[in-house]
C-alpha cells in the first residue's frame, strides 16, 4: 500500500477510487481501512436537504409495482392443473 494515501483527505480518496491502476486500488483499500477503523475527516460528507428527500420518497411510493405471476402454481391451486 502506498503510504502517500495515508495523508490524503476522504474527498481526494473518493476521486482516486475510480482509477484502474495501482493508485485506485490503494485508494479503495484505504477507504475500506478507514471505514473499519471508523475514521472520517468530514471532507466527503454530502449535506442532504430534507425537503428534497421527502419529495423523492413521495414520488417513489406513488408508483405502482407489478408483481410477477406464477401461472402453473395458480392453476394447480384452482384445481385446473394435472
Amino acid at each position: 500500500m502506498t503510504t502517500i494515501l495515508l495523508g490524503t483527505t476522504d474527498k481526494q480518496l473518493q476521486m482516486l477510487r475510480a482509477r484502474q491502476d495501482v493508485f485506485g486500488k490503494d485508494a479503495r483499500k484505504e477507504i475500506r481501512r478507514r471505514k473499519m477503523v471508523g475514521y472520517c475527516d468530514g471532507t466527503a460528507i454530502e449535506k442532504v436537504d430534507p425537503l428534497v428527500v421527502i419529495a423523492e420518497e413521495v414520488s417513489v411510493i406513488a408508483k405502482p409495482t407489478a408483481m410477477p405471476v406464477a401461472r402453473k402454481v395458480e392453476k394447480k391451486m384452482a384445481g385446473k392443473g394435472r
